[in-house]
Formats: structure tokens, C-alpha cells, sequence
């Protein structure tokens, strides 16, 4: 019992110590703090010109509001008017008030913009599309009746950040035209203005096309000229354009787009003037030109051509003449009397135009002993003709190639044998 005695007076102590350590410092509780205020006024309702509002102080050890009190609607008695900012239809403006019975008591009261209701407006100058305009306001209350009036400046017509514009009657160079600008910042405003009539500006056209059988009409027409009414100042007289496609002295032909075998291309015949030589470029009648249809190939100059059946031509590339035939190989030399080797077998002639080389000389015999080696093969033929159908390879340059490999071979066994038969060095 005296254990459970002491285990209880522990944890009420524990409690108690928690209880002081924890419980906020210097700030009484609000049902019982005696309220020290901290002298500042502040407006915590904002009076209106016909509603009052709220005045009060703070308790500097609670934060609890002291001292509440009513402050009185801005009434001309009550409140003294400071500056005064007019607003406009973009910015807010204000008035200043400060409480006669309390000059640190201050109240900015805000001022709408002019497109609030609160505003009497009168147009008194119409703007227009090269003039600004003028309004007259005034506020709607007793209270600010005398105080906020003034003017604002109503923008010109063609700021289209302030106007919206419908159009009702489009402007031509025969007549003026009407639309309507409503003020964005107040759409009440409204205003009807004539567009100004247009300048003429001239553009050609074709009034009947000309073609291979028939001629044509052109004449330089207005732009702005209303469409019940065209207007023109020139007029020309086409004639028909060539049945092929070249130029003459009343068109220039050019090529738009290439025909190609896989495919049809686009030309043009623009109008010129035979007597001047002046191009119209805006007058021009476009014309198929029919894909292109092959007919034969052929060689001149050492190029390769493709004929079309229209009569052009397109040169393909350059071609060589063919591969000249082998020379025959070089017979063998007799057998010598003194054991020498036997001379090489003469080279074959060169092949001329692609004919085969001929066959090499044979070679000469030893004078004795041993059997004479041999004869080596004859060159291959020189450079053939220009081949007819695609690109051939030359002759010398391989038969060059070939001669080389075999010098060096040769030059290789002879160096050998000296070696052996230790003649050299």
C-alpha cells in the first residue's frame, strides 16, 4: 500500500513539473489578463461613404484586441479629404481621409475605374480614326458629388488595343466605307466612322487565257475596286501562244519543272511586247511537257548520248575503246651449242584498233649446249576504238601493269643464277 502510495505522489509530481515547465511565459489567459494595451490605432474595418467601420488596439500580453471602437462613414464632417487621385478607365484612383477627432487615424478610400456604374459619363468630343476624344465623369455619391468629376481622354480609333472594330461596309477605291469601335475598357462606348476610300492598286490578270488556236485578253485591274463595279486602266490584246515549245517574239519559254522518262514536266510562256521587249511576268500560260520517250543511243566525240523522240538529247558521259586482244605468246628458241641460254622471244606488236596483237618473234639460238629458255609472251594490244555501248577500260594501262610484274620476275631469276654461280661480288 505504501508502494502504490509512493508510485502516485511521483507521477502528480511529474505532472506538476511538466504543467510549469511548458505553460506559455509572460501572457496571462484572456479570460483573466488584466489587458495592457500597446497604444497603436489601427482601422480593422474600413469605413464606407455610408457604412461606419471599426477602430482597435492590441494587448501587448495577450494579442487580444482592446479599446474597439466604431469609426464614423466618410461623411464631409466627419473626416477631413486629403489627396485626391481621379482614376481613369485602366487605373483605380483614391481619396485620403483622415479622422478630425484623431489625425493618426488614416483611411485610403479606393476610387473604381470610369467603368464602374458609380460614374455619371458624357461624351464630350468623339474620337475618330485620326483624333483622340474627351469624356466627362463625375461620381454618382452626395458625399463625392463636386469632389471626383474631371475628364479622361477617349483614345483614337485605330489604337486597337483599346477599340474592337466590326466592319459593316467595306472601303473601295469608287467609295468610303462604315464600321463600328466599341471601347474595350467600357463597352457602352460606342462609335460609327467611315473607312476612307482606297487607293487604286493595279494588278494583271487574264480576262480571256490565250491558247495555241485562240489569243487572249489581259488588262490591269484594281485591286480595291468593288466587285460589282471592276475597274481597269490598260488593256491588252494576246495573241496565241506557239504550238511548240520555244520562244518567239511574243513569248519566252521557259522549263518549270524537267520531264523525265517516269514522268510529264511543266513549262511556261510568258508574255512579252514585240515591239518593246518588255515582259509582262504575271502574264503566263503554263503547259504540259509530255514525259520523255527514248529512241536510240550514240557516240560522237567520245561521248555517249541518249536520244528522246521529241528530238533532244542528253549526253550520258565520256566512253574509252575497248580492250585491245592478248598478244601470241613468243615461240621457243632452239637449242644451243655452247650451254648459253637462248634470247628472250621478241615482244608482239601493238593490236591496232582493238585487233589482236601479233605473235612475238622467236627467240634466237645459242650458239651450244643447253636448250634455249622460253620465249616470253608478246605485249598485249594497244587501246582499241571508241565502243559503242558503255564505257570500256584501256589496254595499254593493264598490258603496262602485266609487263612490269613480269620484268620484275625475271629480274628476280637472273639475280638468282648470278648469285648462285657467285658472279656478282
Amino acid at each position: 500500500m505504501k508502494k502504490l502510495r509512493k508510485i502516485t505522489f511521483i507521477v502528480i509530481l511529474s505532472a506538476l513539473f511538466c504543467a510549469l515547465c511548458f505553460a506559455p511565459k509572460n501572457v496571462a489567459k484572456a479570460d483573466t489578463c488584466e489587458h495592457i494595451s500597446d497604444g497603436v490605432v489601427i482601422v480593422s474595418a474600413m469605413p464606407s461613404l455610408t457604412s461606419s467601420g471599426l477602430k482597435q488596439e492590441t494587448c501587448s500580453l495577450c494579442g487580444e484586441p482592446v479599446n474597439v471602437s466604431s469609426l464614423p462613414s466618410l461623411s464631409v464632417s466627419d473626416w477631413n479629404m486629403g489627396e485626391i487621385t481621379l482614376p481613369t478607365f485602366k487605373d483605380k484612383g483614391n481619396i485620403v481621409y483622415t479622422l478630425i477627432e484623431d489625425e493618426n487615424i488614416v483611411v485610403n478610400f479606393e476610387l473604381p475605374t470610369l467603368g464602374d456604374s458609380v460614374y455619371d459619363l458624357e461624351v464630350l468630343t468623339e474620337p475618330t480614326l485620326t483624333s483622340a476624344g474627351q469624356v466627362s465623369f463625375k461620381h454618382t455619391s452626395d458625399k463625392l458629388v463636386g469632389v471626383v468629376n474631371g475628364t479622361a481622354e477617349l483614345e483614337i480609333l485605330t489604337d486597337t488595343s483599346k477599340w474592337a472594330k466590326l466592319v459593316t461596309t467595306e472601303a473601295t477605291c469608287a467609295s468610303v466605307g462604315q464600321a463600328t469601335y466599341t471601347y474595350i475598357l467600357h463597352t457602352p462606348l460606342t462609335f460609327t466612322a467611315e473607312i476612307p476610300i482606297k487607293e487604286h492598286s493595279y494588278e494583271w490578270v487574264f480576262e480571256t487565257t490565250p491558247t495555241t488556236e485562240n489569243g487572249g485578253v489581259a488588262r490591269h485591274m484594281c485591286k480595291n475596286a468593288p466587285t460589282s463595279s471592276p475597274h481597269y486602266d490598260i488593256s491588252l490584246n494576246l495573241p496565241s501562244i506557239p504550238t511548240e515549245r520555244v520562244s518567239d517574239e511574243n513569248y519566252d519559254f521557259e522549263v518549270v519543272t524537267k520531264p523525265t522518262l517516269f514522268g510529264s514536266g511543266v513549262g511556261k510562256f510568258v508574255y512579252k511586247d514585240s515591239e518593246t521587249s518588255q515582259r509582262y511576268e504575271k502574264l503566263f500560260v503554263t503547259v504540259e511537257i509530255p514525259m520523255l520517250v527514248l529512241k536510240s543511243f550514240y557516240v560522237e566525240e567520245g561521248k555517249l548520248y541518249i536520244e528522246y523522240t521529241d528530238g533532244s538529247s542528253e549526253c550520258l558521259g565520256t566512253v574509252q575503246g575497248e580492250k585491245g586482244d592478248k598478244g601470241d605468246q613468243g615461240e621457243k628458241g632452239d637449242k644451243g651449242e655452247t650451254g648459253e641460254k637462248g634470247d628472250k622471244g621478241d615482244q608482239g606488236l601493238t593490236g591496232a584498233t582493238g585487233q589482236a596483237g601479233q605473235a612475238g618473234a622467236t627467240g634466237s639460238a645459242g650458239e651450244k649446249g643447253e636448250k634455249g629458255d622460253k620465249g616470253d609472251q608478246g605485249l598485249k594490244g594497244a587501246d582499241g576504238a571508241d565502243g559503242e555501248n558503255g564505257k570500256s577500260y584501256t589496254g595499254l594501262v593493264a598490258t603496262s601493269i602485266t609487263v612490269s610484274i613480269v620484268s620484275l620476275i625475271m629480274a628476280g631469276a637472273m639475280l638468282g643464277i648470278l648469285l648462285k654461280k657467285k658472279m656478282l661480288f
